[in-house]
């Protein structure tokens, strides 16, 4: 058994989702970023990888005026341990898990005492986490549905893999031109025939920009 698994994206009107140098705050406007703290409130787990952490140290929690809301599980996928003790996510309230390949036991034992709750599993062809493997541990921990919150890369890696169930993207009306990210990194689709077909469920307006939902087609 898997989770069921959505992910979040935030674009520019031509498709991007960063800066070619990865700044990505803000594309989307407050309202869109509010809507995000419902999803994520409404998830038992949001998931996020390494490169995220570095970048941008997030705090991925449910921040909501006046409401208090069990906080969802933050999962870190880290093959070789990068995340920084000082990492934001490490001190604020609720659980973070960072599943990593790594035996690195100095390192483990850093981050344990940081507040983190580090689990190995196991690794892929290349050294680095298999995907597959995660949800099944997320699984095994009563996580019943995750919301990814990342980078190109791994939400390509996902949808590649056919591990992502749905897509919640957030169009803003702006422009970042040619050489920003683009929304999944996926180096394995070079051919009309390989595209990812995905299903319209609902659009909508949020603050000045437009909320699409998407089923992913198995």
């Amino acid at each position: 058994e898997k989770p069921y698994v959505t992910s979040k994206l935030a674009m520019s009107l031509d498709g991007r989702t960063a800066m070619v140098s990865g700044e990505s705050k803000w594309i989307t406007s407050a309202q869109a970023r509010y809507d995000v703290q419902t999803l994520r409130a409404a998830s038992s787990a949001v998931l996020t990888g390494v490169d995220t952490v570095l970048a941008d140290d997030p705090s991925l929690n449910v921040r909501m005026e006046g409401i208090d809301v069990e906080q969802p599980v933050r999962v870190i996928l880290d093959s070789s341990l990068r995340t920084p003790v000082t990492a934001k996510l490490l001190s604020l309230p609720g659980r973070t898990l960072i599943l990593t390949v790594s035996k690195d036991e100095q390192k483990i034992a850093a981050l344990t005492q940081a507040g983190a709750q580090v689990h190995r599993l196991a690794k892929n062809r290349r050294g680095r986490l298999e995907l597959e493997g995660v949800l099944r541990f997320l699984a095994e921990q009563q996580i019943n549905d995750v919301f990814i919150e990342a980078g190109s890369v791994l939400n390509g890696a996902f949808m590649e893999q056919g591990l992502i169930d749905e897509c919640i993207v957030y169009m803003a009306p702006c422009l970042l031109g040619a050489s920003g990210r683009g929304l999944f990194d996926m180096p394995n689709v070079l051919r009309m025939a390989d595209k990812k077909q995905l299903q319209l469920l609902d659009m909508r307006k949020v603050g000045v920009d437009l909320r699409l939902q998407y089923k992913v087609q198995k």
